[in-house]
């Protein structure tokens, strides 16, 4: 596919090798063209380097990128500073609870109210709260308590936080 798409680019046509090579050149890179085990490799890096990059400034950027309001990941970079697959994606079995508590922590539904305050306080989740709250033999609640319970590595915490969103995101 690399020769093909290199074939394609030197007759002075369209392909992802023309791409890749811009890319390449804007990091200093051309080079590493002439070796498609390696370009792809450096490529694939770059990507994620600069990913990284961007991703990190989002997640410390106090307004919106317009200026206009709070950034929406005000919530997300409380649970959430380094960049790796969550086990929760896997450890809460349940479809509808895992896309609630991946909506939850990414502050993407419609509550109107701050996420720490209806995990914690809201008298309207109170029943679901309690249910919740059994996982746990210490009914200490604070703000420290729910960054644990949202990074918390327990299965059992994991799918009992999923369901207990679930529910705050369904009413």
């Amino acid at each position: 596919a690399y020769k093909l798409s290199m074939k394609l680019f030197h007759d002075d046509h369209h392909s992802w090798y023309k791409s890749l090579r811009s890319v390449m050149s804007a990091h200093g890179l051309e080079q590493a063209m002439l070796r498609p085990d390696v370009a792809m490799c450096i490529f694939l890096t770059v990507v994620q380097e600069s990913f990284m990059a961007e991703w990190g400034l989002d997640l410390r950027r106090p307004l919106t990128k317009k200026g206009d309001g709070e950034n929406k990941l005000h919530t997300y970079r409380l649970f959430k500073d380094s960049f790796y697959f969550e086990n929760y994606l896997d450890n809460v079995k349940i479809k509808k609870h895992r896309v609630a508590l991946t909506r939850f922590r990414l502050s993407c539904h419609n509550l109107q109210i701050d996420n720490l305050y209806a995990l914690l306080f809201c008298r309207l989740y109170s029943e679901y709260r309690e249910g919740f709250m059994k996982v746990f033999h210490d009914g200490c609640v604070s703000k420290y308590f729910v960054y644990f319970i949202v990074n918390c590595e327990d299965p059992k915490v994991q799918r009992a936080l999923g369901a207990f969103v679930y529910h705050i995101l369904k009413v």
